[in-house]
């Protein structure tokens, strides 16, 4: 018999500048490497969910976020990765600048609607943009 396996629990942050482009990060890692995605991470044990949002969105992009608001939650099930997490997303809105990169990133940077739409976006993350400008158009 199996032991029982429960799902990682996660957190990503849709971060918009200004001109509501949203930030997003081109992996540099296994799984999804060369994809983009939005900030995030794993809550540490003990960790605060929103503080985690901020803490993992500062340590990928060097921004310090101030305000997030929960946006959605994602369950991210891939059988072939044999990954299953539960993903608590948030978004925030920033006027300051990300990093170039980061050991985890090649390139962090800010994209257009029309233009996220044309990425290659990992762990299911092209739902919740997709959510994200369908809720900041209201």
């Amino acid at each position: 018999m199996k032991p029982k396996r429960y799902p990682i629990a996660t957190t990503g942050v849709v971060v918009a500048n200004r001109k509501n482009e949203i930030l997003l990060l081109k992996r540099t890692n296994n799984p999804y490497k060369g994809y983009w995605t939005i900030p995030g991470g794993h809550i540490e044990w003990d960790e605060d969910v929103a503080k985690c949002a901020i803490r993992e969105t500062e340590e990928e992009t060097g921004i310090k976020l101030d305000k997030i608001s929960f946006l959605r939650y994602n369950q991210e099930i891939d059988r072939k990765r044999d990954w299953h997490a539960i993903a608590i997303v948030f978004h925030a809105k920033t006027s300051k600048k990300p990093k170039k990169r980061t050991n985890e990133a090649s390139e962090i940077r800010f994209f257009s609607e029309k233009d996220a739409k044309k990425l290659k976006i990992a762990f299911g993350h092209g739902k919740t943009i997709k959510e994200y400008y369908s809720k900041s158009a209201g």
